[in-house]
């Protein structure tokens, strides 16, 4: 249905209309025809806005200048799940890079325990490495 007469029909004005006009405003030209340039302009004026907007930022953009890389010695920020003063895993209490898996206290890819410096299978003596400080 046709919003136009839609509207006029349920104020009772559509009514009162001559036929012609009735058929003119009801039809399928009509209300098209109407709401075509006000929506053609709104689309222009949004695209235009669009586009200088894109420009400024662009522009914005280019005169920022370089990345900042900060250089290789300076402090990394503290990895996820790490208190930022000690460097310890908060729940365990371990350096995260002493490999040790905090549960158990053996390193996860040797199986050795680390104080006793044996292998739990074999039960043979191995070096044990130096812990990081």
């Amino acid at each position: 249905m046709n919003p136009l007469g839609h509207l006029l029909a349920a104020r009772g004005v559509l009514s009162a209309l001559p036929a012609a006009a009735r058929q003119t405003i009801t039809g399928r030209e009509f209300f098209p025809g109407l709401i075509s340039g006000p929506f053609q302009h709104g689309l222009v004026v949004v695209f235009a806005l669009a586009t200088a907007l894109t420009a400024l930022a662009a522009l914005a953009s280019a005169l920022r200048g370089g990345r900042h890389v900060p250089p290789p010695d300076s402090a990394q920020p503290p990895e996820p799940g790490q208190h930022p003063a000690s460097g310890q895993h908060p729940a365990s209490g371990q350096h995260p890079a002493s490999g040790q898996h905090p549960a158990s206290g053996q390193h996860p890819a040797s199986g050795q325990h680390p104080a006793s410096g044996q292998h739990p299978a074999s039960g043979q003596q191995r070096e044990t490495p130096a812990k990081p400080a």
